[in-house]
């Protein structure tokens, strides 16, 4: 006999190296070469006869496992957003609140309520001086972190389970692997600077569970040391008699064309603007899923709680099959005012928007 060929049930999927280990199992199981006198036509009746049992006794092993569920995480920046998801079926909540008195108050109120829990984000920039910029955070005693820098890893890694934020760059699998293994973050987030087919390729190269990646969000365009918060509504000079102007105003940014960009202050009283326009990954998640992601995020920024409800409610009915990523993305751009661009991810074949146009 010098050729064996198997009917695979349909969607059964195998690595060439399971069906290595297959082969040598089967051959194993055959027992030992024989010679040509003894490779009769019964010989070889005897082995086709021998070929099924052995199959199926190593067929348990080779079943792949089923794919884990797809989970949405959201990035919430108001205590009214968070509280307008408690019901809703995503795998946990992110806050990223300006004040720090309303940190605790947002575990609190999300404990329980999402299998993750309330993960807490810090600043976006800690300089060494700064370690009590994350007393807050330490403080509210959250189900975990999202880590931002170096900093962060240092003090907060192996506290709580920590994910590792875009900030942290990873590009590749091996720069995923050094965070996963040196700092045992749970997952990381892909790199805002990759294409969509970088994204791919970086999802082809580690575990599922290993990558998040974000589906959408208002970018951040720049940070400042300078906080204009307290430069111009009050007349204090730093956070210390400043009087947090940041949590009475809103602050726009106008640019040349008309758009309206968002400043927010952080934890550390500096300020990050973000992009009037938001991106989003709709069309590309069935890409997306088809390689592999698992832990998509979703990170409001002005949305009410209204808003922030009906939004996470069409990113789950999209990641469930019941809408398709084409009406997510035509629903995208009715419902905002300036529209959304599918910015560094778009999909092959077509260009990243930069008007509110499809």
């Amino acid at each position: 006999m010098h050729r064996l060929e198997i009917d695979l049930p349909d969607g059964l999927f195998l690595p060439v190296a399971e069906l290595n280990r297959l082969r040598r199992a089967l051959v194993e199981q055959l027992g030992p070469p024989r010679s040509e006198e003894e490779t009769s036509a019964d010989s070889a009746a005897s082995l086709l006869h021998a070929i099924p049992g052995t199959l199926s006794r190593l067929a348990p092993a080779a079943r792949p496992a089923p794919p884990p569920e797809v989970q949405l995480h959201v990035l919430v920046r108001s205590l009214a957003q968070l509280r307008a998801l408690r019901d809703l079926p995503i795998a946990g909540v992110i806050a990223e609140l300006d004040q720090p008195r309303e940190l605790k108050e947002a575990v609190a109120m999300g404990r329980g309520c999402w299998p993750a829990g309330v993960r807490l984000a810090g600043a976006r920039i800690t300089r060494p001086d700064e370690a009590w910029s994350l007393d807050p955070l330490l403080q509210a005693r959250p189900d975990g972190y999202l880590v931002r820098n170096a900093d962060q890893l240092e003090r907060l890694s192996g506290l709580a389970p920590c994910v590792g934020d875009f900030s942290l760059n990873v590009a590749n699998p091996l720069s995923a692997a050094w965070f996963l293994d040196r700092w045992g973050l749970e997952r990381v987030t892909a790199s805002y600077d990759l294409d969509l087919q970088q994204l791919l390729a970086l999802a082809a190269g580690l575990p599922s569970a290993a990558l998040e990646v974000t589906v959408h969000q208002h970018m951040p365009l720049f940070h400042m040391e300078h906080c204009l918060f307290c430069a111009f509504l009050c007349s204090g000079h730093d956070h210390t008699d400043c009087g947090r102007p940041c949590e009475r105003h809103t602050v726009l940014l106008r640019d040349r064309s008309g758009c309206d960009h968002p400043l927010r202050a952080d934890l550390g009283c500096r300020n990050t603007l973000y992009n009037a326009r938001a991106q989003t990954a709709a069309e590309a998640l069935p890409q997306l899923l088809a390689a592999g992601v698992r832990h998509l995020r979703l990170e409001l920024l002005e949305e009410s709680g209204d808003q922030a409800r009906q939004r996470v409610l069409a990113y789950l009915d999209t990641v469930a099959g019941r809408i398709s990523g084409r009406d997510l993305w035509r629903s995208e751009q009715f419902e905002s005012r300036l529209g959304v661009t599918r910015g560094s991810l778009q999909t092959s074949g077509r260009r990243a928007v930069s008007s509110g146009s499809g």
